[in-house]
């Protein structure tokens, strides 16, 4: 994800979430990445990366490059969700 300008993950637990988003924002600075949960919301301004679970993954954001980590069959409506405008 991060050898593209925008993206986002999708992950199953808040604690993979809190993770990701500390490896990620230890490389790319903590202005650059939202951490969005149902527990957690960090939103800089303009974050180029998004890392959520994927239940609070925003709907209509357009990214570079998407993923749902860690969610082998993901349910039809997080699928809608991700194809109605997550990855362009």
């Amino acid at each position: 994800m991060l050898s593209h300008e925008t993206g986002m993950m999708g992950l199953p637990l808040p604690l993979l979430a809190r993770e990701i988003y500390d490896r990620v924002s230890a490389r790319v600075g903590e202005g650059a990445v939202a951490l969005v949960t149902g527990e957690e919301k960090r939103m800089p301004p303009r974050p180029r990366y998004f890392i959520c679970t994927v239940e609070a993954m925003p709907v209509g954001r357009e990214v570079d490059r998407g993923g749902l980590g860690g969610v082998p069959r993901p349910a039809p409506q997080i699928v809608s969700a991700y194809v109605a405008g997550v990855a362009r």
